[in-house]
C-alpha cells in the first residue's frame, strides 16, 4: 500500500491545526506548576489534590550539614497535605542524579524515608522495602534555588498501594532551634 500526500486542499490545512493545538495549549502556568504531580494507587482512598509543593530543607544550626530533606504537596484551600515525604540524610551527599533508597535502614534503626498525610491528624505509612526510591534531577543545596526530582514508594499495607510524584520548587531552609 503506497502512501499519499494530502491533496493541495488539505495541505494548507495542517499548519492552522497545528497552530490551533498551540494556542488551545495551557499557558499560564509556571515550569514548578508544570513539573510537580501525584499519583498512585492511594488516591483511591482519598484525594491526592494539591496546588502547591514545599521542598525544604532542615538543619540543626546555620552553617551546619542538613539532617532532612522534606517534599511536601499542599492543598492550600484546605490546608491539608495529601503526602509529604521526609528523608533522612544521614551520611549522604546530594547532588543532580543522587538516587535515595528510601527503605534503607539506618544505624538507629529507622528506615531513611518516611512517608505521610494529614488530614485530621496526621497519618504514617510504612515503607515496604526496596520499593521505595527519591531521584534528585536537579540539586544545589543552596536556599532559594530551583529543584526537582521525583520519588515512586510502595506502602506496606495488605494492599501494597503505591504513590509516585514528580516535584519541582525553590528550596526552602530551616533552621532547627533545638
Amino acid at each position: 500500500m503506497s502512501r499519499r500526500c494530502p491533496s493541495p486542499a488539505v495541505r494548507p490545512a495542517v499548519p492552522l491545526v497545528l497552530l490551533a493545538c498551540w494556542l488551545a495549549a495551557p499557558c499560564g502556568c509556571s515550569e514548578e506548576e508544570q513539573a510537580s504531580t501525584l499519583s498512585g494507587s492511594i488516591g483511591e482512598l482519598r484525594s491526592l489534590a494539591f496546588d502547591d509543593v514545599e521542598v525544604r530543607i532542615f538543619r540543626p544550626a546555620a552553617g551546619q550539614p542538613a539532617a532532612e530533606l522534606s517534599i511536601q504537596y499542599v492543598d492550600k484551600d484546605t490546608g491539608e497535605k495529601p503526602a509529604v515525604l521526609v528523608v533522612d540524610l544521614e551520611g549522604l551527599s546530594l547532588r543532580s542524579g543522587t538516587r535515595i533508597d528510601l527503605s534503607e535502614l539506618l544505624p538507629s534503626g529507622r528506615m531513611r524515608g518516611t512517608c505521610y498525610w494529614t488530614a485530621n491528624g496526621q497519618h504514617f505509612h510504612e515503607l515496604e522495602a526496596g520499593r521505595a526510591t527519591l531521584e534528585l534531577e536537579s540539586w544545589s543545596g543552596k536556599a532559594g534555588a530551583q529543584v526537582g526530582g521525583s520519588f515512586h514508594l510502595v506502602l506496606a499495607d495488605a494492599a501494597g498501594r503505591n504513590l509516585k510524584g514528580t516535584f519541582a520548587g525553590k528550596l526552602q531552609e530551616t533552621i532547627w532551634n533545638r
